[in-house]
């Protein structure tokens, strides 16, 4: 039977296991921060994850060519 257009658009979509990480020592405001975005693939291993690395500049001074994803937040 055909798929719904619901059932279409979900299809691309991915579950993700994001993490907020913080430098040794640091607290929530001060000190470096970073998310950790993994990949996890539904199965028999629960937690099969694989990295999706991305370097964003989240502050003023971002080069322009990564722009379009820091500006972004």
């Amino acid at each position: 039977h055909p798929k719904s257009l619901e059932d279409l658009h979900l299809q691309f979509f991915r579950p993700l296991s994001i993490k907020l990480q913080r430098g040794n020592g640091s607290s929530a405001e001060m000190g470096p921060q970073w998310w950790v975005v993994e990949e996890c693939f539904p199965g028999p291993t629960a937690s099969r994850c694989q990295s999706i690395e991305m370097v964003v500049f989240n502050d003023k001074v971002s080069p322009s060519s990564v722009g379009f994803l820091a500006g972004y937040g």
